[in-house]
């Protein structure tokens, strides 16, 4: 594979802006293609601010309401 998978970066956002629709935190960019590519293309190096996301908490059982 070629660069780092930005969906699995905890630095990449979708940001519902149709012309801008990803964006890199670490960077502070958003743009049209996936950010670790616009990294690769405008400095010439693999992204170095990837950073694997982390194991996502469980929900929160909502016991609100319910009798004992």
């Amino acid at each position: 594979m070629e660069g780092h998978n930005c969906h699995q970066c905890k630095h990449f956002f979708i940001t519902f802006d149709v012309a801008v629709p990803y964006g890199c935190r670490a960077f502070r960019f958003k743009s049209k293609e996936i950010p670790s590519r616009a990294v690769k293309q405008n400095s010439g190096h693999e992204c170095q601010a990837f950073a694997e996301k982390g194991q996502r908490k469980p929900p929160v059982k909502d016991t609100y309401g319910e009798k004992d």
